[in-house]
């Protein structure tokens, strides 16, 4: 089955943005980047927040290096449908570990827009951090208000 022109555009400016982030190609892969873009990492992460824009992916690279080893991203998948698309990967901690990770991006004017990224466990990113008093974490039992 062949793609549809939509769903192979994504495809291809996935690929081309995570083959340039692995080899440090910065000014591809901010060229696949919305100007508008919105990248979402969980509030409970060190590095979580929005991050919008160039500005923004470039900070979030230099926020997350202290945790991630951005250059050793072990791709497994890349799938689209439409201007929708994931990115399902490895990545390695700066001690070795590998942490499972999907990133779902929506395009817009043919360009990577919005991303969510999803993480499985991310004890190797917030180890020794007290979560309990951060501002971000719920307070167990207490009926969903912030500590």
């Amino acid at each position: 089955m062949t793609d549809d022109p939509v769903t192979a555009t994504t495809r291809k400016l996935l690929t081309e943005a995570y083959e340039a982030a692995s080899c440090g190609d910065g000014a591809k892969l901010f060229d696949c980047l919305h100007p508008d873009a919105e990248i979402f990492e969980a509030p409970l992460l060190p590095f979580g927040g929005v991050y919008r824009g160039v500005k923004g992916l470039e900070d979030l690279l230099t926020n997350i290096t202290p945790w991630m080893n951005m250059s050793g991203i072990q791709m497994a998948k890349i799938m689209a449908d439409g201007e929708w698309g994931c990115a399902i990967m490895k990545t390695p901690t700066q001690d070795g570990q590998l942490i499972d990770i999907v990133e779902m991006w929506e395009l817009r004017g043919g360009k990577l827009w919005r991303c969510k990224v999803y993480y499985f466990d991310i004890s190797p990113l917030i180890k020794g951090e007290d979560l309990r008093h951060s501002g971000t974490a719920p307070t167990p039992g207490a009926s969903g208000s912030r500590a």
